[in-house]
């Protein structure tokens, strides 16, 4: 099945500075409270130390949280300008500076700008704004391009 894709106008109310922008895609998950369902469920299940099997989604999950930098990462850069975000297994993604604000693509790309590399497992907390060790992730680069990545959220639970 093809990906289903959704445009909303420029001065559309549910687009602004200040929402959080959620993009869920129901050809990968089936349902739109999928990742949320997934994340609340991973809460409970760290909170009562019952892993599950529930991670073979993670990669698909992450998939989707990091359709949220495009959105809100927003340090000035110059065109053509590349930063990269690598999730290890979970995925490996790209922002590229263009004209009118940064581009999300997959893959990876060698001298990045800036960069931040994190497991999957850190990098779905951090998405969902749950504390992670400073220690558990590198950044590479200035820090005008990495610390907006750090404040990037793609769901708030």
């Amino acid at each position: 099945m093809a990906p289903r894709t959704r445009s909303l106008a420029a001065d559309s109310p549910w687009i602004s500075e200040s929402n959080v922008v959620v993009v869920t895609t129901t050809t990968i998950f089936g349902c739109g409270c999928h990742n949320e369902r997934w994340a609340h469920q991973r809460h409970i299940r760290d909170a009562t130390g019952r892993p599950g099997r529930h991670d073979r989604f993670l990669p698909a999950v992450l998939a989707t949280f990091a359709w949220a930098f495009p959105y809100q990462y927003r340090p000035e850069a110059a065109p053509g300008t590349v930063v990269q975000v690598d999730f290890g297994s979970g995925g490996a993604w790209l922002l590229t500076r263009e004209a009118g604000g940064w581009v999300l693509g997959e893959g990876t790309v060698p001298g990045p700008a800036a960069a931040l590399r994190m497991p999957p497992g850190m990098a779905w907390r951090q998405l969902t704004g749950l504390p992670v060790p400073a220690g558990g992730y590198t950044t590479e680069g200035e820090d005008r391009l990495v610390a907006p990545l750090l404040a990037v959220r793609s769901i708030i639970v």
